[in-house]
């Protein structure tokens, strides 16, 4: 686990100052390398640039692990008991839903 989040990708930093006089060159990096750039203002990060296809498998990649999350979350529920039959819940629903 990373200590600092930006760590990893120090190597793909450039000041802000740069990325206004020349977007086109960090543009030109990001097609290249596939990777965010990390726009840094008197040293410290600021904002991150990074490709449109690279941040939607950055959103895609998220979605999974959080379907993952839910399934461990779901199986665990399983494993202590913690749930009820379909038909049991359906019933509890619509007898709620009549009061």
């Amino acid at each position: 686990m990373y200590t600092n989040p930006m760590e990893h990708l120090a190597e793909a930093t450039s000041p802000l100052d740069e990325f206004k006089q020349n977007p086109a060159a960090v543009l030109d990096s990001l097609g290249r390398s596939h990777r965010p750039v990390i726009l840094t203002e008197n040293g410290e990060p600021r904002v991150v640039v990074q490709e449109a296809e690279s941040y939607q498998r950055l959103l895609d990649t998220i979605d999974e692990l959080e379907c993952v999350a839910g399934i461990r979350e779901g199986l665990a529920d399983l494993e202590a008991g913690r749930l009820i039959p379909a038909d049991e819940a359906i019933r509890a629903i619509r007898a709620s839903r009549n009061r």
